[in-house]
This record gives C-alpha cells, sequence and structure tokens, in this order.
C-alpha cells in the first residue's frame, strides 16, 4: 500500500502544482508581511499591541481561508481528472476486482490529504515565523492552532466535492463550483437571513473564527460526518466512471 502511497505522490508532484505551491507561499508571505505593518514606527506597535494582533489575526484568517480552500479545491479537483489520472489504466490493468479500485481512490484520496496537510502546515509555520521575527507583539494563541485544524478539515470537504465535480466533468475547472460555494457561504453569513446561513453550513460545513472562538456551526461531529459522506459519494461515483 506503501508503495501505491508513493506512486500517487509521484504523479501528483508535477512542475505545474509545484510553481503553483510556490506562487501560493509566496503570496501568502507578502499578505502576512503587509498585515504587520512594518513601514510603521516601532513605538506605535509597543503602544498598540493587541490592536496590531487582532489586525494580524484577522487580516491572516481571511488570507488563509481565501488561499488554502482555492488550493485544495483545485489539488483535489484536478487530479482526479482523467488527464491526471490516466496512470490508473497502468495500475489497474494488473490487478482484478472492484476492491482493488477502492484501495486505488482511498490511497490517492490520502495521498492529496497528505499534501495538503503540507500546505497548511507550511502556511502556519510562515504565519508563525513572520510574526516572531518581524515584530515585538506576536503570541501564538491555541486558538489559531484550532484554526489551521479546523481550515484543513474545511479544506478537505470541499476539496472533496472539488473531487466528486471533477469526476462527474472530467475537467478541472469545474472544481471551482465548490470554492464558488465556499466563497458564497463567507458572504451571506454577512449579508443574508439566518435560515440561509443555516442551510449552506448544514450541507457544507467551514471553520469559523470569531472573538478568539474556533468552531465548526453545527459541531465537529456533524463537519466530521459530511466529510465522510463526500468521500464515499465519490468513490461511488468513481467506481461507476470507472467501470462504465
Amino acid at each position: 500500500m506503501m508503495s501505491l502511497i508513493t506512486l500517487h505522490r509521484k504523479y501528483l508532484w508535477t512542475k505545474v502544482n509545484l510553481i503553483i505551491f510556490d506562487l501560493l507561499v509566496g503570496i501568502i508571505n507578502i499578505g502576512l508581511l503587509v498585515s504587520i505593518n512594518p513601514i510603521e514606527q516601532i513605538s506605535l506597535h509597543d503602544l498598540n499591541r493587541k490592536s496590531y494582533a487582532l489586525a494580524y489575526n484577522t487580516n491572516m484568517e481571511i488570507m488563509m481561508k481565501i488561499s488554502l480552500t482555492l488550493i485544495s479545491c483545485y489539488l483535489f479537483g484536478s487530479s482526479f481528472c482523467f488527464q491526471n489520472d490516466n496512470y490508473r489504466v497502468l495500475y489497474l490493468s494488473s490487478q482484478k476486482g472492484s476492491k482493488k479500485r477502492i484501495v486505488y481512490f482511498l490511497t490517492k484520496y490520502y495521498a492529496l490529504a497528505s499534501i495538503y496537510f503540507g500546505v497548511v502546515l507550511v502556511a502556519f509555520l510562515c504565519y508563525m515565523i513572520i510574526g516572531y521575527l518581524f515584530t515585538s507583539w506576536f503570541v501564538i494563541e491555541f486558538s489559531v492552532i484550532e484554526f489551521f485544524g479546523g481550515l484543513f478539515l474545511t479544506g478537505l470537504i470541499f476539496g472533496s466535492v472539488a473531487m466528486i465535480f471533477g469526476i462527474l466533468f472530467n475537467n478541472w475547472f469545474s472544481s471551482l463550483i465548490p470554492y464558488i460555494i465556499f466563497i458564497i457561504s463567507e458572504i451571506i453569513v454577512e449579508l443574508s437571513s439566518n435560515q440561509l446561513i443555516k442551510v449552506f453550513h448544514f450541507v457544507f460545513p467551514r471553520v469559523i473564527a470569531s472573538s478568539g472562538e474556533v468552531y465548526f456551526p453545527f459541531g465537529i461531529f456533524h463537519a466530521l460526518i459530511i466529510f465522510a459522506s463526500f468521500i464515499i459519494g465519490g468513490s461511488i461515483i468513481y467506481l461507476i466512471k470507472d467501470l462504465s
């Protein structure tokens, strides 16, 4: 099984993906540096530690949600399109039975999830390093660690939806549909009625950070159930498409 996971990672670490990840890290670093207001006087930073720290964390949360969810949707959606999944023909031609197809699907999903975890970890380290090196007021809070953990699960949920769209339509552009849904869910929190917000959050749970609290609207167990449902649904669709 480990050899199969290694095979997946070999095909997933394409030059295009590496360039996209490098650009993402660069954009995150630039955004974080801008968020600390480096051109302002040090004395102002010392006098307004709480306000600067709050602004840094708020900007970080917005930027991370937008960028990391996008990369998750792209990564999962594009990787299950035929042109990026055609090596399965070579592997499955030497294997018999639907069990091998399920193992192939689950190991590929695990490989994608581990790559996405690495991306989230790098983003977290960028946040930590820039905060420690370039400010006098930075203090890591446990709620931030909770936020990145919740953001990882959020990315897996929307990435799984993107995967389903990629399998159904065989086009990585379709992975933008769940990302648009995510952006809409962010917008309606501010603009729409409570009932509409509840519907979005029930079907597409996402992590929320507010006043130092990090949570999923219907709880972590509901988010995990939805996450598992998307994986099961995606595996069934994948098997049907592969056998048809």
